[in-house]
């Protein structure tokens, strides 16, 4: 009844209020007769509805100091609101123009308009660039990401980081983790186009999304060489069983992540020949791809995109986007496509995904023809995104 009561009368009384916190202060409730007196003074001390606030007024009163959090809010209706319409990714392609000529420069492959962000970006997650290093000059780089991969076009040189120098030539592929600003240097032997030139893509839209900055390496820097590339894929591709493959090519990768058997955490890199005469059948994924065509025949070399395949798994009105020596395009998430070499020559590709971060969520969502036709034929669930996938089932 003494608790009941003095809480009633400390809502009631700034001075009982005043009391109660020089009694507390003082350490005299240790004395008090009633120890249920004593833990009420400790709770009418701490507690939300006797705490100081303005006007007098209960915490209750108050949605929080200089926020209005109430007003914040909103409710969406789950049945019409549960799919909303996101600005998709375009088909959307580039030649090799911007690189081969001008100053030293950074020349984002920017679709932020498309994609309706604040910041320059390629895809939701991710952002290509070209980066030109003038003949004998020095240019550094910088980016908010925890990944960046450097595909060399042309030129050679060298790059400072915290990890020590790296020594670059044409057709190498090199990743570093964070976003330290690097310095690159073209060589004076780097005279093609009037200097050097990297493809560079980072995750810098997604960390900017997010609103993050890299506080940790998830992996450390790794350096490929174009003798171990191609030699990788030109191994491959001498196998008997190689023309009956979807993909002839490699994926980079290092130590730190032999889980998700990607080049970062995040991005996930394919070294690929598309030999002469090759029509692929069409597959698809969840992640965007940002494609680098390394070399290819100035025409009759193409990816084919459709939103949709028939019954038989061909494209359903596609376009084409052609692979032009030096130059990218986008292949959207989701799409069905096809790469195409009509000619008697090979060409080279060099895909770009966030394919890391959607393996590590399990959504990654591969799907090729016509493995994909059987299972609808045998009317087997697609749900799932790994095949075998333990079930536990709880039957108490």
């Amino acid at each position: 009844m003494c608790v009941m009561a003095l809480r009633v009368l400390a809502q009631r009384s700034s001075s009982l209020r005043s009391s109660l916190t020089q009694l507390i202060e003082s350490r005299a409730y240790a004395d008090i007769i009633c120890p249920a007196v004593a833990t009420a003074a400790r709770d009418l001390h701490t507690s939300r509805w006797v705490r100081d606030s303005p006007a007098g007024k209960t915490m209750d009163d108050h949605h929080s100091t200089g926020t209005p959090w109430k007003e914040n809010g909103i409710l969406w209706e789950y049945a019409k609101e549960s799919k909303p319409t996101m600005s998709p990714v375009p088909v959307q392609a580039w030649d090799a123009k911007a690189h081969e000529e001008g100053e030293s420069r950074v020349i984002h492959l920017d679709l932020s308009k498309d994609l309706e962000t604040p910041w320059p970006a390629t895809s939701p997650n991710q952002l290509a660039s070209f980066v030109r290093i003038k003949t004998g000059e020095a240019f550094a780089t910088e980016a908010q990401a925890t990944s960046q991969v450097f595909y060399v076009i042309r030129g050679n040189g060298y790059s400072d980081t915290s990890h020590g120098q790296v020594q670059w030539k044409q057709g190498d592929v090199w990743v570093f983790p964070g976003s330290e600003k690097i310095s690159h240097h073209a060589s004076k032997e780097s005279t093609e186009h009037g200097g050097a030139a990297f493809y560079w893509v980072t995750d810098e839209p997604l960390c900017k999304y997010l609103g993050v900055a890299s506080v940790e390496e998830k992996f450390e820097p790794a350096h490929f060489t174009k003798e171990s590339l191609v030699s990788a894929v030109k191994q491959l591709a001498d196998e008997p069983e190689s023309k009956e493959k979807n993909r002839i090519g490699v994926l980079l990768g290092t130590k730190q992540t032999q889980a998700t058997k990607t080049l970062t955490h995040v991005m996930w890199v394919l070294f690929n020949v598309l030999p002469a005469g090759t029509t692929q059948k069409p597959h698809r994924h969840s992640p965007t791809a940002l494609d680098f065509a390394i070399t290819a025949p100035s025409k009759g070399v193409y990816t084919a995109m459709a939103r949709s395949i028939d019954k038989d798994g061909n494209l359903i009105d596609p376009v084409k986007a052609p692979w032009k020596t030096g130059g990218a395009f986008t292949t959207p998430p989701g799409w069905w496509h096809s790469h195409v070499n009509e000619t008697d020559e090979d060409a080279w590709v060099l895909p770009v995904q966030d394919a890391g971060l959607f393996t590590y969520q399990r959504v990654l969502d591969i799907k090729f023809v016509p493995a994909v036709l059987n299972t609808i034929k045998k009317m087997e669930a697609q749900g799932a995104t790994f095949e075998g996938e333990k079930v536990y089932v709880d039957n108490k």
